[in-house]
């Protein structure tokens, strides 16, 4: 866990005009977010030409990544 933590970067930015905690897993192959930060951001999302599935380390389990 430790060696873990040394690799999470944590930043607070300004994303349309909203204050963000972001946290950047310098070891992850995926860059993600979740649904309700898209809309509470007012983003814009696009499908994903090849949709994948994403094994995550919580009570969630598997995501599928569609836009």
């Amino acid at each position: 866990m430790e060696k873990q933590m040394k690799n999470i970067f944590h930043a607070i930015s300004n994303i349309n005009n909203k204050v963000c905690s972001i946290y950047i897993d310098s070891e992850s192959c995926a860059n993600v977010t979740t649904a309700t930060l898209v809309k509470k951001l007012n983003l814009n999302t696009i499908k994903h030409e090849r949709p994948y599935r994403l094994q995550l380390l919580n009570e969630y389990g598997e995501v599928k990544v569609t836009k």
